[in-house]
């Protein structure tokens, strides 16, 4: 037994152990297996979850979006119903006024002919003679009409000034008056003349005493002084008589602000060049329609004598804004050299530079550039002028905005690129009845304008709204510019793999 005990060696401790664990291995195994099974389960339904959760905030984002679109309908929807309300109410009072009026020439013709009716005069037939006597011959005789020919028309007599021979007569062979008993307003003639430029006959009622500061009644002309009529139709020394005789320089259309709030809120909430504000008066100065005609040396003199050169309408807009939209390179220099405002904004915060790009002024958005004017400046919706200057397909002012360091890469509010700004390119014109409207340009006007941009640098990539420029030129029709834009991707190795 000994020996049989000797035979069989007893196991050592540590193999013991080791077969131990060797035995439950596969356990613990499995056991691991089951736990990483666990975990991926886990992770796979956080993913899913984290997916449920994007796409709740995706559709939350377009339902806002949606709502935020349908506020801003209903705003515009809103405004444009307040502007037509203001419109009518206006119209209604014009024609009331004018209604009144034609009832007093009515009863005041009667009185003076006996209560006889006076038959009027067809447009044409009958012109007014101006005859100017000496003071001596009427001294205190201011002007009236006189009737002691009969056959020899209507004749206005007013009193002559030193400098004057008593022989000499003018005649106004386009004022027509609907009787010959019916007394003149030297008012109304005052803003007639100067609306004309007749030098002479505004000398001559300005030293008689006629008021430089009443203001017209007609509705396109509504509330304007004679001086605004007179820079308005560029007749420099009319402007310099009223001047002499005091007239304001600074004085608006809308001497009592009445149409301030109104032309404010239009502006914030829609383009107040694409409304019709024929009711509305914008309170601009002499110096704001000298500048939007182009007439410099009228300019020059409104600023020597004290006009303001950084005065803004209700709408925020300068002379030299106007001047620059306009073209007028000459006038915008006299207005920066008289110290007008570079880069001052109106109330939709668009510079002059943005202006003279939106119309395609090149010579002007050179100017504004070499006087200092920020290249980049963006208005309320983050456009550039730039992207103004793509958008009506202006390429020389977008070429002088490149050289001048632009910034290509920029977006407007809505995620729009520069170059998703050229193809939709518009161009605005009046139609027949007088309306501003929008046209979109062909692909043969847009194409230059894809090409420079090509050439600076643009490319195919998506912009802020994810869609490539190639998509929104199939979209608008534009297959050679889309097909550009193709080839373009395929050349660029980023492009490719993106």
């Amino acid at each position: 037994m000994g020996s049989q005990r000797g035979s069989y060696p007893m196991p050592h401790k540590k193999t013991a152990k080791r077969s131990r664990k060797a035995t439950r291995s596969p356990k613990k195994k499995a056991s691991k297996r089951t736990a990483k099974k666990k975990t991926a389960r886990k992770r796979t339904k956080k993913k899913a979850v984290r997916r449920k959760t994007a796409k709740k905030t995706a559709v939350r984002h377009k339902t806002a979006k949606k709502k935020a679109k349908k506020k801003t309908v209903r705003k515009k929807k809103t405004v444009r119903r307040k502007a037509a309300a203001k419109k009518k109410v206006i119209r209604k009072k014009t024609t009331r006024k004018k209604a009144a009026k034609r009832t007093t020439r009515k009863a005041s013709a009667r009185s003076t002919t006996g209560q006889k009716r006076v038959p009027e005069r067809t447009p044409g037939t009958a012109s007014v003679q101006l005859t100017l006597l000496s003071a001596s011959e009427q001294p205190n005789a201011g002007p009236q009409l006189t009737s002691e020919q009969p056959d020899a028309g209507p004749q206005l007599t007013i009193g002559m000034p030193a400098w004057m021979d008593a022989s000499t007569q003018v005649v106004a062979p386009d004022l027509v008056l609907s009787g010959a008993e019916q007394r003149v307003d030297a008012d109304e003639m005052l803003l007639t003349s100067a609306e004309r430029g007749d030098v002479e006959v505004v000398r001559s009622l300005l030293q008689h005493g006629t008021p430089h500061t009443h203001r017209d009644q007609r509705p396109a002309t509504r509330d304007w002084t004679a001086l605004m009529l007179a820079a308005r139709g560029g007749h420099e020394e009319v402007v310099r008589l009223l001047l002499a005789a005091g007239a304001d320089s600074n004085a608006t259309d809308d001497p009592t602000d009445e149409h301030r709030s109104t032309v404010r809120f239009m502006c914030q909430h829609e383009d107040i060049e694409r409304l019709d504000m024929d009711d509305l008066r914008l309170g601009r100065t002499a110096c704001h329609f000298a500048a939007a005609r182009g007439h410099t040396e009228i300019v020059r003199t409104l600023l020597e004598a004290g006009c303001d050169v950084s005065a803004g309408d209700h709408a925020g807009k300068t002379p030299f804004m106007l001047a620059c939209q306009a073209g007028f390179l000459a006038l915008a220099r006299l207005l920066i050299f008289s110290g007008a405002m570079v880069d001052a904004r109106d109330l939709r915060q668009r510079t002059a530079l943005s202006r003279a790009a939106s119309a395609g002024q090149t010579d002007v958005v050179q100017l504004l550039l070499e006087a200092g004017a920020e290249v980049d400046a963006r208005d309320s919706e983050q456009r550039t002028a730039l992207m103004a200057a793509v958008s009506g397909a202006h390429v020389e002012a977008a070429r002088v905005l490149l050289h001048a360091g632009a910034d290509l890469r920029l977006q407007a509010s809505g995620g729009l690129g520069v170059l998703c700004s050229a193809i939709y390119a518009v161009e605005h014109y009046e139609d027949e009845d007088g309306r501003a409207t929008i046209r979109t340009l062909s692909e043969h006007c847009i194409l230059p304008v894809v090409q420079l941009l090509l050439e600076a640098g643009a490319d195919d990539a998506p912009d802020g709204t994810r869609a490539r420029p190639s998509q929104r030129a199939e979209e608008q029709g534009h297959a050679g510019i889309a097909r550009l834009l193709r080839q373009r991707g395929d050349q660029d190795p980023y492009l490719r793999t993106a």
